[in-house]
This record gives structure tokens, C-alpha cells and sequence, in this order.
């Protein structure tokens, strides 16, 4: 007998009708939901104003596609959303996406047309498939994955790149005063209710449809001092000066694709969102003569983190969303959603974002807010970490997003590393790429207490496993010398935490597995000092931003449960250092230390997990810390901590 079944993407449908009890919107009437979720998280903290925004090196190309063409070098996204926590602990929206762009011609890449790169997934959670009595028989999970490819043009960016590689005279502030982009995307959606073992016809409740996104952007800079010499001596001694404002238009799902589930005469249509944006900023930095002095100083090359000094940007979305009438064919326009918001950020490091969203066909109405965090040099390589706080509707609370970008350019790195030829071979290293790993040692005292409490992971049920003390890792890092003894690393790094056991849940045996991971983006400087030619010892100090998405899972006479836990927080760490050169460009490096670094809070199925006390759980990576990799470097090696072999 064939199951009844109901999927939680009902809690997902209410998210899109916002609660209105009275007339559905063009986007719930909408298949294929996870198309309607912006990934941008700094652009969710600026209200969803995006479609005309280009600065801050990560510009919203899934509002407007042509934005990508102002994309540099090789770019990770990653983002991640726990969606409608009033309604179900288990939807949740994740983004993994990987760009690459060069002289006015960038590519998006999400599984396609290379599958395994990227990935798109709202996940609705597993669901528990019941018979017409009522009985559990199993267990499915539904989901919506995304793949998708983009590209965007800037033909003045091309033109200005072929007049540099081939020493055509004018092209290279060609760009100066004003430009033009277009961009397309593809998006393929394969959207997955249920299986067919538990549906009533016996086939998957299962759609796939492919949209297409386009869009334009035009820019126009009147004054530009930072990136130019000035031409108002007046203003140039005061402050160096740039001024942009901007407009963009976009069209998602400009081809009004439907998808339907197994019948294509009961397809559903995809809204067909059509955006304009306007947008305007003014940085301001250094004077130029000021910034020449600096620059020719010990501590020149930190200006490249903290230019532009201050920044300050304003934008303004009209978004009309359009859909068929399921009974006409007739396009029906619904009401204007009117997104604004602003961006102030400091020495190119700290961002502030606030905003505010006026979305009557949805009931959302509310402010945003977020912040970044991240560390830039220049626009050659860097790291940030945003997180965004945004409505979902009137009658829900607001939700909390967070988003992480790791770019590098390899032709503006080599450019810094050689800016004015070939070094010699024994001047000081600039820039490295390093990778490592390491045991790590862990307090953990609060969710090892957790995992002794009865009934903390899935309710009646008990646990017997190991204590999770410690686990390894392993990164990926940048390493800078500003100068012959002073080490700046950059690292994202992934620390392993996780326990196996068995667990009794209604009587039942079940295998139990608990992992409480954390990514983490650290910062540390080292001061080494010269051992002898082979070897280079110091002490370094540092800290970083630390986010686990962990699980509880049960598994177990053929079902499997679930449950996320969830935490962020600040930690510090202390070390011993060891540089070992082993030929001319690549270096062994060693270290040992302490970390603290703890969440400041844990959520377990989207409530607040608190130990026997009452106090807050906190997910405490603090312990003993360890790490040995191999760095290549670029140019030349240290000379500082030892001298090259």
C-alpha cells in the first residue's frame, strides 16, 4: 500500500506567502523556490538592494548578471541560511559558488557545465512517510539543487586589456569616466519532493526546469583621484576622491520557463522577476602625494589593506515579479517590491550595512542589518566574513545569515609580487600559497555533558559514545613578508570534531554519530628569528572567526534522523613557529600552540541548546593547536628567518 505523504516544503510555501492570509503572491504561486533566494548575504543586509551595486568586490550577480563582469582573478563563495526556524528546524539554504574572470570577461561556475564545482541546495530536511494508518515506514529527504553557469562582458574593460598586453597607446584609462556590461545566466533547477516508494502513484514527485537570467549595467565615475591622478588640485590636496553612480536592469527568468512534477499538463510557471536598480558612492583615501611618501616607507605595502580609507554607498531596487495565470495564460503583474539600503565601510576592513524592505504582495516589511569582516590586499587577494540579519515576513522573527569570500587574482599577485621587474634572488619573499594540517585538542565540555543527557539530541532518546576531545585539520593560507623577520599569515582552515557511538530511541537501536566541525578564518603575525641557514624560529599571535554546522544523526532498521547544531564566535591563539626553506621556493613550516575559540552559543534544530545549569551551551574548540605544510612562494624566498638553500 502506497504511503501518504506530507513534505515540509509546506513550511517553505508560507516563507514565500509570508503569512498573508489573503491573497497568494506571484512568487508562491511560483515553482521551483529555491530560484526566488538571493545567495548574496551582504546584499540581504542592504535590504536586497543590489541590482546596481559594483564595488566591494563581490557585486550580486544573481540580481543582475551583468554585475559579473566587474569580478577579478579566481573568486569561493560560500553562504548559509537556516530558513523559516518558527516552522521547521530542518530548511535550510546553502551556496557554494566559484567565478573566474580576467580583462572584462568573467564566468560563474555552480555545477555546470562542470558538475562537483559549486553547488546551489534548499534543503527542505528529511520527512517521515507514514501508510494510511498513519504508520512511520521510512524516511526520505526533499530538496531543491541549482546548477548554473553565467557570464559577463565589459567591452571597454576588454578593450583596455588588449591595449596593455599589446602597447596601445590611450587604452589604459579608457574605463576612467564610465562603462557598459551585459551578463546572462543558465540555471538548471532539479527540485525533489519524494520518492516514488512513498508517493500514490508510484513515481517520484520530482521536476526540473531551466531558466534564464539577463541583465545590464551602466556606470559613470565624474571624478576618480584614487585609481587616477586628480584634476582639481584643490580637492587632491585634501583627499583623494572617487565618485560613482550607477544604474542596472535585469530579468530573471526572461524565457517564463514551467515545471512540472511527472504530468506536464499540471506544470506550474516560474515568476519572472524583472529588477531596476540605482546606486551611488564616495570613497575617499590619502591624499596622492601623501599616499607616494607612505608607500615608499618600512610599512608601504599595508596601504594596499586599507584603501580606500572610508567608503560610503546608497542603493535602490524596483522589483516587479510577473507570473501566468494558471486558468488564462495571462501574465499578471503583481505589486512593486521597493528594496533600499547603505553600506559604510572602513579602511577597506570593517562594513556596516543597513537597509530596509517594502514587499506588500508578500507581507515583508521590516529593516536589515549586517556586518563584514575581512582582510584585502587590494584587490589581488583577500578573505571575508559576512553576516546578515533580514525579515522573512510579518509574521515571522527575523532570520540570521552568514557568508564567507576567499578571492585571489594571479596576475594583480604577480604584479605586486614583481611591480617593477625581477627581484633579486636574495631580497625578502612577498606573498606565498600554503597548505597544511595538524591534531588539534579540544574542551568540548558542554556538548560532551550534552551527549550524556538523555534526550538533548532527539527526544526519549539516550547515547552511549566517546567524549569528542580532539580531531584534526587542515587549511589553505596566504603568506605575506613585509619585511625580513615579520610573517603575515592568512588561513581558512577546517577543524575536524566528531564522536560515533549507539544510541536507544523508542526501543530501538540505532548507530549514533555526533560532528561538531568548525570552519574557521584566522590571522596571525610571526616574528622569527635566524637559526641558522636551513632553519628560522619565532613566536606568533593571532585570532579568527570560527562557524560550525554540526549534526546529530541516528541511523538504524531502515531510518535515519537528524538534527543541525549551529554556532559562531570569535577565538585567539599563541604559537611557536618554525621556518624550514627547502629549496629556493618552497618552505616547510612547523607550529604548536594554544587556541581559544569558542561559539558564543549553540542552536540545536533552530532553539537555543543550554546545559543542566541553565547557562548556554557553547561549542569550545580551545586546546592545543598544531600545523606542518609546505608553502610555494613566489619570486624569491625569506631572507629573514633563514636564507635560501
Amino acid at each position: 500500500m502506497r504511503s501518504a505523504i506530507t513534505v515540509c516544503t509546506a513550511a517553505f510555501v508560507v516563507f514565500s506567502i509570508g503569512g498573508s492570509p489573503r491573497r497568494a503572491s506571484a512568487q508562491s504561486e511560483s515553482g521551483a523556490q529555491s530560484l526566488l533566494i538571493d545567495p548574496s548575504i551582504r546584499a540581504s543586509a542592504m535590504g536586497g538592494a543590489s541590482t546596481a551595486v559594483i564595488w566591494g568586490g563581490d557585486p550580486n550577480y544573481w540580481a543582475n548578471p551583468a554585475l559579473l563582469a566587474y569580478q577579478h582573478g579566481i573568486r569561493y563563495e560560500w553562504g548559509r541560511t537556516h530558513l523559516v526556524p518558527d516552522l521547521s528546524p530542518k530548511v535550510s539554504f546553502k551556496t557554494k559558488r566559484l567565478l573566474v574572470g580576467y580583462g572584462g570577461v568573467t564566468i560563474s561556475l555552480a555545477g555546470k557545465p562542470l558538475g562537483g564545482v559549486g553547488s546551489q541546495r534548499l534543503d527542505y530536511g528529511t520527512s517521515e512517510a507514514t501508510d494510511v494508518d498513519g504508520n512511520a515506514i521510512g524516511t526520505f529527504t526533499s530538496y531543491e539543487d541549482i546548477e548554473s553557469f553565467g557570464i559577463g562582458l565589459s567591452p571597454l574593460e576588454m578593450a583596455r586589456t588588449v591595449g596593455q598586453v599589446f602597447g596601445i597607446p590611450g587604452f589604459s584609462s579608457i574605463t576612467r569616466y564610465g562603462d557598459v556590461s551585459i551578463g546572462r545566466t543558465t540555471k538548471t533547477t532539479d527540485v525533489f519532493l519524494a520518492p516514488a516508494s512513498v508517493t500514490l502513484d508510484g513515481r517520484d514527485a520530482r521536476g526540473k526546469v531551466t531558466t534564464y537570467d539577463s541583465g545590464v549595467l551602466f556606470r559613470a565615475t565624474p571624478y576618480n583621484s584614487i585609481d587616477y591622478p586628480g584634476i582639481i588640485p584643490g580637492v587632491d590636496r585634501i583627499a583623494a576622491v572617487r565618485v560613482d553612480v550607477t544604474h542596472g536592469r535585469s530579468t530573471q527568468n526572461y524565457n517564463e520557463a514551467r515545471i512540472s512534477y511527472g504530468d506536464p499538463t499540471q506544470a506550474d510557471p516560474v515568476a519572472r522577476i524583472s529588477r531596476r536598480g540605482w546606486a551611488s558612492r564616495m570613497a575617499l583615501d590619502l591624499p596622492g602625494e601623501l599616499r607616494r611618501h607612505l608607500r615608499a616607507g618600512v610599512f608601504g605595502w599595508a596601504l594596499d589593506f586599507v584603501t580606500p580609507l572610508i567608503s560610503w554607498s546608497k542603493a535602490w531596487d524596483r522589483i516587479i515579479p510577473t507570473v501566468h495565470d494558471l486558468g488564462t495564460g495571462a501574465r499578471m503583474e503583481r505589486t512593486r517590491a521597493v528594496r533600499t539600503g547603505w553600506e559604510l565601510t572602513i579602511a577597506n576592513i570593517v562594513s556596516i550595512w543597513r537597509g530596509r524592505v517594502d514587499d506588500p504582495e508578500n507581507a515583508i516589511h521590516g529593516r536589515t542589518s549586517g556586518w563584514g569582516l575581512g582582510l584585502n590586499w587590494g584587490d589581488a587577494a583577500g578573505v571575508r566574513f559576512d553576516r546578515a540579519t533580514v525579515p522573512q515576513s510579518d509574521f515571522l522573527t527575523t532570520i540570521d545569515r552568514d557568508g564567507l569570500t576567499v578571492y585571489a587574482d594571479p596576475i594583480r599577485l604577480r604584479q605586486k609580487i614583481r611591480p617593477t621587474g625581477e627581484p633579486s634572488s636574495r631580497g625578502p619573499a612577498r606573498v606565498g600559497l600554503a597548505t597544511f594540517g595538524g591534531y588539534q585538542t579540544y574542551s568540548m565540555s558542554d556538548v560532551n555533558e550534552a551527549i550524556a543527557t538523555p534526550g538533548t539530541f532527539f527526544a526519549g532518546a539516550t547515547a552511549k559514545t566517546d567524549d569528542i576531545k580532539g580531531g584534526g585539520g587542515y587549511g589553505l593560507g596566504l603568506r605575506l613578508w613585509p619585511s625580513e623577520r615579520i610573517l603575515l599569515s592568512f588561513d581558512g582552515s577546517r577543524l575536524l570534531a566528531k564522536t560515533t557511538g549507539s544510541a536507544v530511541f523508542a526501543g530501538t537501536p540505532y548507530d549514533g554519530e555526533l560532528s561538531v566541525p568548525a570552519t574557521a578564518i584566522t590571522g596571525t603575525v610571526s616574528y622569527l628569528f635566524p637559526v641558522s641557514d636551513r632553519l628560522g624560529l619565532g613566536v606568533g599571535a593571532g585570532g579568527g572567526y570560527y562557524v560550525s554546522s554540526g549534526k546529530a544523526t541516528a541511523t538504524g532498521s531502515g531510518q535515519t534522523y537528524s538534527s543541525e547544531l549551529n554556532g559562531s564566535g570569535l577565538g585567539f591563539h599563541a604559537l611557536g613557529v618554525a621556518d624550514i626553506p627547502l629549496t629556493h621556493r618552497l618552505h616547510a613550516e612547523i607550529g604548536a600552540g594554544y587556541r581559544r575559540a569558542k561559539t558564543t552559543d549553540v542552536e540545536l534544530a533552530g532553539a537555543t541548546l543550554h546545559n543542566a545549569d541553565g547557562s548556554k551551551s557553547q561549542i569550545d574548540w580551545s586546546g592545543f593547536m598544531s600545523k606542518a605544510g609546505l608553502t610555494i612562494y613566489f619570486g624569491h624566498a625569506p631572507s629573514g628567518a633563514a636564507r635560501p638553500l
